[in-house]
């Protein structure tokens, strides 16, 4: 099991790491919001790319298997997440539009068994929508803790339900979301972004690993594994949002931290099994 997390988990997430590095830690670069946002959008779905890479290979088009179209989905929202990094605070309109596009992607490319299309489809338009919008609200290091607890948390689901590429695709993306936790930890440097690009990807990853699961994984907990996100948003209501500085940023990070946690403790014997095998 080594080699294949280095190769699928550890390298596309640090080189990716490198990538929003070099393109936050530049005195004055992580402030301009468009750049920003659009580095770590292209470094999540390039640690997600480049994990299914390194464990399965180019795949064919069309797919030689169902689940494979991940990958298609995964460069497509890459383009969705840059397009994200324009919209202001405040802008759902804009954002309900790639949240729509996302799911419209998903509709078209990502036939599961046991899923309808629309079902699908419109669970990745409410993770991409509220993702973005939860994003796009201040900057702040919350969001990428936010995100390295949901792709820890899917990544574990996902290992109990044995599709072990899938696993590792979420688990290039914590690994990012912790290297912008550590870059966020530096004065003066900003790291929030790449919501849409978070949402619609880890959407996706639990969703296929659903559609191969025979029952060991409750829908419950794929629910909160990323509940902290829906959580967070109502801090944002009425003068709640307000609240600023290290107090509110340290209480959204544990509202965004929580039901992972919860998600993974409910599970833990099976995780533990899964990662012993």
């Amino acid at each position: 099991m080594l080699e294949p997390i280095f190769w699928s988990v550890l390298l596309p997430g640090l080189c990716a790491g490198v990538l929003v590095a070099c393109g936050l830690l530049p005195r004055g670069l992580s402030g301009l919001r468009v750049w920003r946002r659009s580095v770590i959008a292209l470094a999540l779905g390039g640690a997600a790319a480049g994990s299914f890479l390194g464990s399965v290979g180019m795949p064919s088009w069309p797919p030689a298997q169902k689940w494979h179209a991940v990958f298609a989905l995964v460069l497509a929202f890459i383009a969705i997440g840059i397009l994200d990094a324009w919209p202001k605070r405040g802008d759902w309109a804009s954002r309900a539009l790639l949240g729509l596009g996302a799911g419209a992607l998903t509709w078209w490319l990502l036939a599961l068994p046991g899923q309808t299309p629309m079902a699908a489809a419109s669970g990745v338009v409410v993770c991409v929508w509220l993702i973005s919008m939860l994003d796009g609200q201040r900057a702040s290091v919350a969001m990428p803790i936010g995100g390295w607890a949901a792709a820890t948390a899917v990544s574990l689901l996902t290992l109990v339900t044995g599709s072990t590429s899938l696993a590792l695709m979420a688990g290039a993306i914590a690994v990012v979301c912790g290297v912008l936790i550590v870059i966020g930890a530096v004065p003066g440097r900003v790291v929030s972004g790449g919501g849409a690009m978070l949402g619609g990807c880890l959407a996706v990853l639990a969703l296929a690993a659903m559609a191969y699961d025979y029952g060991s994984v409750p829908t419950w907990s794929w629910m909160l594994a990323m509940a902290g996100f829906p959580l967070a948003s109502l801090f944002e209501i009425g003068r709640l949002g307000q609240w600023e500085h290290i107090s509110g940023t340290i209480t959204r990070s544990l509202l965004l931290l929580a039901p992972p946690i919860v998600s993974v403790w409910m599970n833990f014997e099976q995780i533990r099994e899964s990662l012993s095998a």
